[in-house]
């Protein structure tokens, strides 16, 4: 995400690291900063150089599934919105969707 005003670079860009789907389904953890789902962060340093998307407002970002993603706290001023998307197949082995949460439950972390 990115646009006119300089403080938008403070909103941390969504971000990917190519190449990281390759080897498959890499194994999340729990995280005690992520309480709302698992993460890489114990493999992070593993992972190798992140990119950011550069998007504008009204474009869209499509990736694959196994495509290690994500994107760290707006430290900025202004509002950062975005959709989430996913197609999955809920019989997956090891398909978690533990990271649904209802908007009560978003709006309790912004408070804690």
């Amino acid at each position: 995400m990115d646009g006119p005003d300089p403080g938008v670079s403070r909103q941390r860009r969504p971000l990917r690291l190519p190449g990281s789907h390759a080897d498959g389904v890499i194994k999340h953890a729990d995280d005690p900063d992520h309480p709302w789902h698992e993460s890489l962060t114990h493999v992070a340093d593993q992972l190798g150089e992140r990119h950011d998307f550069i998007l504008k407002p009204g474009e869209a970002a499509v990736w694959d599934r196994l495509l290690v993603h994500g994107s760290g706290p707006n430290e900025s001023d202004d509002d950062r919105r975005g959709m989430v998307i996913v197609f999955a197949d809920g019989a997956v082995e090891g398909f978690n969707a533990r990271d649904v949460m209802t908007l009560e439950e978003i709006r309790s972390l912004a408070d804690a």
